[in-house]
């Protein structure tokens, strides 16, 4: 029984479409290509570094989940929820192929889908070398078949394992190198109209399994360095749960870091849109917010001021540098702002990627509240105004849009919602029209709440996003959680059972932020510690030990000396120190963890003096990791 006409990928072209062929009963074996035979470039000689570091830089390259397997293989899963995931596939095998965005080829309704019949094929942008093992779940729209493959990027040969349909109208698998047939399996059709089909490519055997029926398996030989590929000839497919699991070729690899560390990284290792290097029960330990992490990567907050502890999430900033803590304070379930003044407070977790946040907002007294997204030079707001000044959407560059809300009361909850992505952001009050605008702000992000010229309330803040990766590393090591274990999420201070089995310390730790000022002498932190526990300090800010302009200095202190004798000689002045009761001082600097010897009170000071001369302060955080009882 004759299957329909095959496509078969051209070395030199797009698909084609191959006379209609009868499989041979016994097909002879192919012939091999020897190509590679040293081990090539990439994992054949050479391996990743099995470090936090590494899958950091891995997931920058990819618009998916990443996870760094224990024998180097990079397993890329995809959910096709998102439109820019498409960004990681071309339409041509090379490195100047061009862009999938804009091809056939489309994400809709969390599918993969190519809804016309054009012969365009769908190339993933790695380089892989070695085996490597492709599946997802495919639906035969419109037409009779579909494949995914293995090309060769060195000599063009490829290797293809699909699905077609027969003349009996059922789904039978098929395997083919180049233009030849060299399996298939037509007394074996696969149940269903949706194929659960898995292809995998290694250096002895070409195979593909689907659910329900036995798997198909040809000998071949892989020419070395390869794409994935994707192909749909005269047929609309929809594909969903893509994942390729391989090695990635190292030579491709770092070309393309080097390449893509000057245009879109800026600099910053770690993950666009990835799921945050932690599991969930060390962002409890971090975030009190947290509530859960989609299956999309993004996590979700959430802050009813319910529990007091989740202010701990937040901070109070003033441009004018002094902001009272005072300003801010929950009572009663909500935050409140009691106080007029240009302070706002800002969300610690640092997110990334499209977004979206929602508040609940009531002006006490003034005229005006605003809610937002901030990076490090402005922000993008939205908010409302008593009277007919009604709903706006603007940034602090003066670009604003408004309309008319005239049932905007006082003290009467509103709820405001915002949606970013890189390029535009939208936010509406009250499930009424929204406004929309172009945004694009350079990450990571902070959402804010604000009422300038007003005291106000607010509750029920909601963040869906993605957790900026460089913060959270940062909070694993102040919260003493090992970054460097891979790969499934980074794993916190470990105890022994009586059966020698490692389980995972669970008591739970605080986090406190406190100023050091530079003109004081020993300060009471008003942290006691408790023999056994362990404390992690995160330091950063300069101050003036002399009135002279260029007599400054950070937490870790100068190595030259002032010329003056400081109150600890052992230790580097004008540094950072700290002391538990009267025990001997101790160096902190900008980033020290140590285990308390003993129980007492916790002291601060910079190693300078006099003092009276001294001006500025230390911003201090302080996380206590309590004792395993």
């Amino acid at each position: 029984m004759a299957l329909a006409a095959m496509p078969l990928f051209g070395a030199q072209g797009p698909f084609v479409r191959p006379p209609l062929v009868r499989p041979p009963v016994a097909p002879a074996a192919p012939t091999l290509t020897e190509t590679n035979t040293g081990g090539g470039p990439g994992f054949g000689t050479r391996r990743l570094a099995s470090s936090s570091a590494e899958e950091a830089t891995i997931r920058e390259l990819f618009r998916c989940l990443v996870r760094l397997l224990p024998d180097d293989r990079v397993e890329l899963t995809y959910d096709f929820k998102l439109q820019h995931v498409l960004e990681d596939f071309v339409t041509k095998p090379g490195d100047k192929a061009p862009s999938a965005v804009g091809s056939p080829w489309e994400t809709r309704d969390g599918f993969l889908q190519k809804t016309v019949p054009e012969d365009v094929p769908l190339f993933h942008s790695a380089r892989f070398n070695g085996p490597v093992t492709v599946s997802f779940k495919g639906f035969v729209l419109k037409g009779s078949q579909y494949a995914g493959g293995y090309f060769g990027v060195r000599d063009g040969t490829q290797f293809q394992a699909g699905v077609a349909i027969t003349p009996a109208q059922t789904f039978s698998l098929f395997l083919a190198q180049d233009a030849n047939w060299l399996a298939h399996a037509t007394n074996a059709p696969i149940p269903g109209k949706a194929q659960e089909v898995t292809f995998t490519f290694d250096s002895a055997n070409f195979s593909a399994a689907a659910a329900g029926v036995p798997a198909l398996t040809a000998p071949c030989k892989i020419a070395g360095l390869g794409q994935v590929f994707l192909a749909a000839p005269g047929t609309s497919v929809a594909i969903e749960g893509l994942k390729i699991t391989g090695r990635l070729d190292l030579d491709w690899f770092r070309q393309t870091v080097d390449a893509r560390l000057t245009t879109n990284f800026v600099g910053r290792v770690g993950p666009r849109y990835g799921p945050p290097p932690a599991t969930e029960t060390q962002l409890r330990q971090m975030i009190r917010g947290f509530q859960r992490m989609l299956p999309t990567g993004q996590i979700e907050l959430a802050y009813n001021f319910n529990d007091p502890a989740q202010f701990s999430d937040w901070q109070v900033i003033d441009p004018r540098g002094r902001a009272d803590p005072f300003a801010w304070r929950v009572y009663n379930g909500a935050v409140y702002k009691s106080q007029y003044g240009p302070t706002t407070l800002v969300l610690q977790p640092r997110l990334v990627g499209p977004m979206k946040i929602s508040a609940r907002g009531a002006i006490l007294s003034g005229s005006s509240v605003s809610f937002g997204l901030r990076d490090v030079d402005t922000a993008v707001r939205c908010g409302f105004k008593l009277g007919m000044g009604g709903f706006s959407l603007g940034d602090d560059g003066g670009k604003v849009q408004s309309m008319a809300v005239p049932n905007v009361l006082l003290k009467q909850y509103h709820l405001l919602e915002m949606t970013r992505d890189e390029e535009k952001v939208a936010a509406k009050l009250n499930n009424g029209r929204p406004l929309a605008g172009v945004t694009k702000r350079a990450e990571p992000l902070n959402v804010t709440l604000a009422a300038d010229d007003s005291t106000a309330v607010f509750d029920d803040v909601s963040v869906v996003a993605y957790l900026d990766y460089d913060w959270c590393v940062r909070e694993l090591k102040l919260h003493g959680y090992q970054v460097a274990t891979l790969p499934m999420g980074m794993r916190g201070p470990e105890k022994k059972t009586g059966t020698d089995r490692p389980t995972q310390a669970v008591a739970f730790s605080s986090s406190s932020k406190i100023k050091v000022q530079a003109n004081a002498d020993w300060m009471d932190t008003r942290i006691m510690l408790r023999k056994g526990d362990t404390v992690n300090f995160a330091a950063a800010g300069t101050y003036q030990y002399e009135r002279s302009a260029k007599s400054a200095s950070g937490p870790s202190g100068i190595s030259g000396g002032t010329g003056r004798t400081p109150p600890c000689p052992k230790l580097t002045p004008c540094a950072l120190i700290g002391r538990i009761g009267f025990t001997e001082p101790f160096e902190v600097g900008s980033e020290m963890q140590i285990v308390a010897k003993e129980m007492g009170q916790l002291y601060l000071r910079l190693n300078e003096q006099p003092v009276s001369d001294n001006t500025g302060t230390i911003d201090v955080e302080i996380v206590v990791i309590p004792v395993a009882k």
